[in-house]
């Protein structure tokens, strides 16, 4: 009985040893974006950033390379980005920008399988449930805060982005009943600010 005890504790410690190397996996990059694990069987991919000015205005992609666990950018106007990931932690450097650049945006796409079974915050509200039907308003948030948190059966994942974005979190179903959720921040450019950086826990 001893040795059987000693195997049931053993074992104990191995899945609980999984899982926290599971929780303590490091962000990736890929050319589609960078991958977000959550500690569960889902991970999230955050688009790279999408250089942005006033109204509409895109500052198109030129080029894109991806070395490692960095992305190096080139943007229409002159503007170069470097991405790098940490274990925990996105940096973003930004090179000769126009004037005309204002803020640039990152997206992630939350699936709806995910989404029935998961809650989500922004700021210092509470979690709640997405919804299992289309609501009357396709954006669930829309306003300036730092924090969003996905809590879910299949992961979890809190991300703090740069000070003074502005976060959205929408209900794709609204446009051709898309089952799909999708956020993003959308970060001012500083002119004081030299780099960017995005943690995720």
């Amino acid at each position: 009985m001893k040795g059987f005890g000693r195997a049931i504790m053993t074992g104990a410690a191995v899945m609980l040893l999984g899982t926290m190397v599971s929780q303590a996996a490091t962000l990736s990059v890929d050319e589609k974006g960078i991958k977000i694990p959550t500690g569960g069987a889902s991970s999230f991919i955050l688009g790279f950033p999408e250089l942005r000015g006033d109204g509409d205005k895109i500052f198109m992609t030129n080029d894109k390379k991806v070395v490692g666990k960095h992305v190096k950018m080139k943007f229409e106007g002159g503007a170069e980005a470097v991405v790098a990931v940490d274990k925990d932690k996105i940096s973003v450097k930004f090179e000769k920008l126009p004037a005309e650049a204002k803020h640039f945006r990152m997206t992630m796409q939350i699936n709806f399988d995910f989404a029935m079974s998961a809650k989500w915050k922004a700021g210092d509200r509470e979690l709640v449930a997405f919804p299992p039907e289309k609501p009357s308003s396709p954006h669930l948030y829309q306003g300036n805060t730092t924090n969003f948190e996905l809590a879910g059966t299949a992961g979890k994942m809190k991300m703090t982005v740069p000070a003074y974005s502005y976060i959205q979190l929408t209900d794709c179903r609204e446009w051709n009943n898309w089952k799909n959720f999708t956020f993003f921040f959308n970060a001012p450019i500083m002119k004081e600010a030299t780099e960017y950086n995005i943690t995720i826990n």
